[in-house]
């Protein structure tokens, strides 16, 4: 038994099957997957523990693996540069500190597209009740407006009403 209390080889298989499942989700063969976990299993399982502890996306976890493959370069240099490719400072660049940034912007563009969502089924229950949603957008904007830039917007479409004969 280990430190933790469980046998070696029950956490070398959980390690392996994360690995796999990890790789298989990558669009990796099994076989394939299999046979670089085998020939560089310290580096799979650093690169597994990678995965999880920093919940990478599926291109970017084919990316890494790419450096796995036995049919490209030789295992260890490329899986190590694989795996230690996390964010890092690079030509006066902050790394992390971009990543950082470029993560917050990602979580607003989902709660973005969930908003707009809502929006869409308001509008839609609008319509189902009877109400005119085209005017209703055109209400929401104009309440944005600020009243001086409101009276200014409906005294030029009043004057290019009449300049054309529409009143």
């Amino acid at each position: 038994m280990g430190q933790s209390g469980i046998a070696p080889e029950v956490v070398s298989e959980v390690a392996k099957n994360q690995y796999l499942a990890i790789t298989r989700n990558a669009g990796l063969s099994d076989d394939l997957a299999l046979e670089t976990y085998e020939e560089n299993k310290e580096s799979a399982d650093k690169l597994t523990d990678f995965v999880l502890a920093n919940d990478l996306k599926k291109g970017d976890i084919a990316k890494r693996l790419k450096a796995l493959s036995p049919s490209q370069t030789p295992h260890s240099s490329v899986t190590k540069a694989a795996i230690n490719g996390d964010a890092k400072d690079v030509a006066g660049v902050a790394g992390q500190r971009l990543k950082s940034f470029i993560e917050r912007v990602e979580r607003l563009e989902e709660e973005k597209a969930a908003q707009a969502e809502d929006i869409k089924e308001v509008y839609a229950e609008a319509k189902g009740v009877g109400f005119d949603t085209k005017t209703i957008r055109t209400l929401v904007k104009l309440r944005k407006m600020d009243a001086e830039k409101r009276r200014e917007a409906d005294e030029i479409l009043d004057l290019y009403k009449s300049a054309i004969g529409m009143f």
